[in-house]
């Protein structure tokens, strides 16, 4: 989430190393002089104003000891006496069985620190430039105090990789994180416009920024966005041991420090038919159910909640006498799927919201068509360009698709 900030640099004290992995691991012992390159070990180092890195240097020494890592930066660099030493995370990061480490360091000051820089090194000691010389405050992700001995709190695991999340603040600037992996013995990069990046027990990354939310699931070794990535569904690691939080007991906590609308409809049903139950929420000012302006969320099995639209509209059929929050949904193989129309002159588009494996998504026809429905028989209609007359849908459970028959 993007927050102004105003910090006040002051001089730090010792300087040390601290040595830490992902479980926890701790160590600690160096100094350093003036920040530079040191000339016997630039070709061991590469910069990274991408996610994709190389290195110059072939080395076909392999190891996993946290002391070749500290050997390769102290040949390579030359600390400024006012930053507090080396701060190792060490892990395998791409999950082929190597330890790589992603190093940083800076000029202590509180819970972070000034001139952030962050490095990658492989196991053969190889060094990527992520950040230096940054003139950023920063750190890790959760970090108490500079004089945390450990950093396992900023990592989370996602299937056989690790990564570790870092927050960064220009002077007077706005907050962004940023996210560091490994693929094939590269680094990787995702930078984010928000903060509090986490782990969800529904199995996608979560970040919350500014009025939006962001989700990433983890496809090809990276982590992409998982509302412009069709089959998100097929990526997700959903954790089943993490604290989960009551759908309506997430909602109300969300909503504690909101003031929209004057009415919410919550649908809370098994939307993907995998026997555990998701919700969308419809939240605007309402006047005999027609919404000028409604937000629509998601709230996934865990509790987590993504904000989907914004949108005028209403619930299908929300104007019928006796009107339950049944009648807005469809049955579509073990899947269901929440109605809202967006009424327009002699058109009316329908959105279709549901899930598969916990990820919300609309169909293709969402937004698409005018009037779409269910009929008592289970058959699916909308709205065709011959008066009095609609077009029957059929839907593909295996794509979760609905087409024109």
């Amino acid at each position: 989430m993007k927050k102004w900030t105003k910090l006040f640099a002051v001089l730090a004290l010792a300087v040390m190393l601290l040595l830490t992995a992902c479980d926890g691991d701790t160590t600690g012992g160096t100094t350093g002089g003036n920040w530079g390159n040191n000339n016997n070990n630039k070709n061991n180092t590469t910069n990274d104003d991408t996610d994709d890195t190389t290195t110059v240097k072939k080395d076909d020494k392999t190891t996993t000891s946290s002391s070749v890592f500290l050997t390769a930066l102290n040949k390579a660099y030359e600390l400024p006496d006012t930053f507090d030493g080396w701060h190792l995370i060490v892990d395998d990061f791409d999950g082929d069985g190597r330890q790589e480490a992603y190093v940083f360091a800076g000029q202590p000051l509180g819970d972070q620190w000034y001139n952030i820089s962050v490095f990658y090194v492989d196991p053969n000691g190889k060094i990527t430039e992520i950040l230096k010389n940054s003139r950023r405050y920063g750190a890790p992700q959760e970090t108490k105090s500079t004089k945390d001995a450990s950093f396992a709190s900023s990592c989370f695991r996602y299937k056989n990789q690790k990564f570790v999340s870092f927050w960064f603040a220009p002077q007077d600037g706005c907050v962004y994180s940023e996210v560091y992996g490994a693929y094939n013995g590269r680094a990787t990069k995702l930078e984010i416009d928000g903060s509090s990046v986490s782990k969800t027990p529904e199995g996608f990354v979560y970040a919350a920024g500014l009025d939006t939310e962001y989700a990433y699931v983890l496809k090809n070794g990276r982590l992409v966005d998982m509302f412009t990535t069709p089959d998100a569904y097929k990526y997700v690691d959903p954790d089943y041991s993490m604290k989960t939080t009551p759908l309506k007991t997430a909602w109300k906590n969300f909503m504690n420090n909101v003031e929209f609308g004057n009415a919410e409809y919550f649908l809370q049903y098994d939307f993907d038919g995998d026997g555990r139950q998701e919700a969308y929420v419809f939240r605007g000012t309402f006047n005999d159910g027609y919404a000028q302006n409604a937000e629509i969320y998601y709230i996934g099995w865990g509790g987590t909640i993504l904000r989907m639209a914004y949108s005028s509209g209403q619930l299908y059929q929300v104007n019928q006498w006796g009107y339950t929050t049944d009648d807005s949904m469809i049955k579509a193989g073990n899947q269901r799927f929440a109605l809202w129309q967006i009424p327009g002159a002699g058109h009316a588009a329908t959105r279709v919201f549901g899930a598969r494996n916990g990820v919300p998504y609309e169909p293709q026809i969402s937004g698409k068509l005018s009037y779409f429905y269910q009929e008592d028989n289970g058959r699916f209609y909308a709205e065709s360009d011959t008066k009095y007359v609609d077009d029957e849908y059929l839907f593909n459970a295996s794509t979760g698709e609905f087409y024109k028959r």
